[in-house]
């Protein structure tokens, strides 16, 4: 499984207040490193929209032919998580290529 930036991938996650784990779409923004990979969490809790920390991603009610995503979400860049390949419970699609630089655009400096 090639597990690049831009590939949509889904792990369990626990949410920012680290209460709820659940499977859920995340965006690589590293490449693995000895099978650990940081990315952001994707969420359909789109409200309140945050254009300095997040990324509205393309979708389709049937699956959007390149990200596979079938419901209104957001990547979240200001929750990154690190996680191991072994982790990940299935991939999806990828993010288009203007999409994933505003992801890295709004990264956290300190990551």
């Amino acid at each position: 499984m090639e597990i690049s930036a831009g590939r949509i991938v889904w792990a369990p996650v626990l949410d920012p207040n680290e209460k709820n784990l659940k499977v859920r779409p995340l965006v690589v923004v590293e490449a693995p490193k000895e099978d650990r990979f940081a990315a952001v969490a994707v969420t359909t809790s789109i409200e309140p929209f945050d254009e300095q920390t997040c990324v509205r991603l393309p979708w389709h009610r049937d699956g959007h032919p390149r990200t596979k995503l079938k419901t209104k979400c957001i990547a979240r860049c200001d929750w990154v998580v690190r996680l191991n390949v072994a982790d990940i419970s299935h991939t999806g699609g990828t993010v288009p290529e203007p999409i994933l630089q505003a992801i890295f655009d709004r990264l956290p400096k300190e990551m």
